[in-house]
């Protein structure tokens, strides 16, 4: 049985919102990078800061090894090469990493602007000078355009930034010597979840990190992330910086990166790490529990309405929201998670497309209209509906009925005892979260609803005794998670 998440060790409210953008954060405290000296400002027009053709930085750069030569080229740092070698430079470029890019720039003394590069799906290696043994970092830009970076403290320095980079969404090719797969979590038609841990964690043996390997077509590029793949990352990425967000902790791609021996056949390409959320999936402590508290609900809901907040500040619209693809954290946070079918609010081809998972699906989308972000916000309605009776508001025979009930909006308390025992401002903000598009509240509004200001009094053994003959009556449809998704 899915055990309840730990509440007693919560953290302390005052240091929730200070751990709350520890991806975004963690770049604050990396060390000042700088442009090598190879990258070419010509001193007669010094008009553009110039990426490096492949061939010269396969020249310069080499992976890191056990020892490094130091005998092509006798100097004691960047400015010896410049000076000797390469395309004047009239002074250091500096390099920073802000959000998901790489801004390069501005040239002391103006003369220049600042260029952004976008890290998402950027390929980034680790290595050091041939000629000074300087830490580097070789990142590629999805045009294909190559940043040589020099990180000064060498190695150690060098693999912060790394870590930092890739928890954006750049892609690494060294997944074996940083991680040991350990368990099967889950298995699907697209791909295999693994926990694992970093081959540094001595104690990791149970895994602390969660590894999703998806299966990849033969006959594609084995560089080619799939389609469907690349959303999810690009949206995943987007997102990242927020509590109620799962962490993105890596993206990797190289032949190192194999199954355990049970799926030795396949081959795969790619890994996608993120944060393991220790406590499960919200679905199985719904019905473990025989239904939330109203207490217990109020936790969960605000913090999703608070993930999609910041995923609506971003211009996305997450479109899957239900208690499966919500992950709760050892201290019972809940995570918003799978962002396969999110979409940016400006694609408005995309915005006209069902999609989602039926009794959690907005009546607009049945009714084939372009739609907006408001669909999250009827998903988090349903969600609480759920949480509390362990029923979905619009529940069918079929998906048809399903459909038919949705678009007549028609919520009804009386399908479930408990509501006989929850709060009025509560059944009046489910109301208010499941009406029609034009009147329903946005995701700030919700935020702002007296029910999450009131104080819940505490279960009593009347209403225990109400979810039980509850509990009896839905366990029957309860007995399998469903898997039932548009997409």
């Amino acid at each position: 049985m899915q055990q309840a998440p730990c509440q007693s060790c919560a953290l302390p409210k005052e240091h929730q919102t200070s751990r709350s953008d520890r991806n975004f954060a963690a770049s604050d405290f990396l060390p000042p990078m700088q442009l090598h000296a190879w990258h070419c400002v010509p001193k007669e027009t010094g008009d553009v800061i110039g990426h490096l053709p492949t061939e010269l930085v396969e020249s310069v750069f080499m992976d890191v090894p056990n020892e490094h030569p130091r005998t092509q080229k006798q100097s004691t740092g960047l400015n010896g090469i410049a000076d000797n070698d390469s395309p004047a430079i009239e002074s250091t470029i500096p390099v920073c990493v802000q959000g998901q890019r790489l801004l390069v720039g501005p040239v002391p003394g103006g003369k220049l602007p600042s260029i952004k590069v976008l890290l998402l799906l950027a390929r980034v290696r680790q290595g050091i000078d041939v000629a000074t043994g300087d830490a580097l970092l070789w990142v590629s830009d999805r045009g294909g355009k190559n940043w040589l970076l020099v990180v000064p403290g060498g190695d150690v320095a060098a693999k912060r930034v790394l870590a930092v980079i890739s928890s954006v969404g750049a892609i690494r090719s060294d997944f074996a010597a940083c991680y040991v797969l350990r368990k099967k979590l889950g298995h699907g038609t697209n791909a295999i979840v693994y926990s694992a841990s970093k081959q540094c964690d001595k104690n990791g043996q149970t895994g602390s990190h969660a590894v999703k390997i998806p299966f990849v077509d033969r006959e594609m590029d084995s560089k080619d992330l799939p389609p469907t793949w690349l959303t999810e990352l690009e949206m995943l990425a987007s997102c990242q910086g927020h509590p109620n967000i799962l962490k993105l902790q890596a993206v990797y791609c190289g032949s190192d990166i194999t199954h355990t021996d049970e799926e030795a056949g396949e081959k795969p390409q790619w890994a996608i790490v993120t944060e393991k959320c220790s406590a499960g999936d919200l679905w199985d402590w719904i019905v473990s529990s025989r239904g939330l508290s109203e207490e217990q609900a109020k936790k969960v809901v605000r913090g999703i309405l608070q993930g999609l907040d910041f995923i609506h500040k971003r211009a996305l619209v997450h479109r899957d929201v239900k208690p499966e693809n919500v992950l709760l954290r050892r201290d019972g946070r809940p995570v918003l998670a799978d962002f396969g079918t999110a979409c940016r609010i400006c694609d408005t081809d995309e915005l006209q497309r069902q999609t989602g998972s039926p009794g959690y699906i907005a009546p607009e989308i049945y009714a084939g209209r372009c739609y907006s972000n408001a669909i999250d916000v009827f998903s988090a309605g349903a969600l609480l509906y759920f949480a509390l009776s362990m029923q979905l508001p619009f529940s069918g025979r079929t998906p048809a009925h399903t459909r038919s009930k949705t678009l007549k909006g028609i919520v009804d308390f009386t399908k479930s005892s408990v509501f006989l025992q929850v709060e009025h401002v509560c059944r009046n903000f489910i109301l208010q979260l499941l009406s029609c598009d034009a009147e329903r509240p946005t995701v700030d509004e919700a935020l702002r609803n007296p029910w999450f200001e009131g104080h819940i009094r505490s279960r009593t053994s009347s209403q225990r005794h109400i979810r039980k003959l509850a509990w009896g009556k839905n366990k029957e449809h309860l007995r399998c998670k469903p898997v039932l998704s548009v997409k």
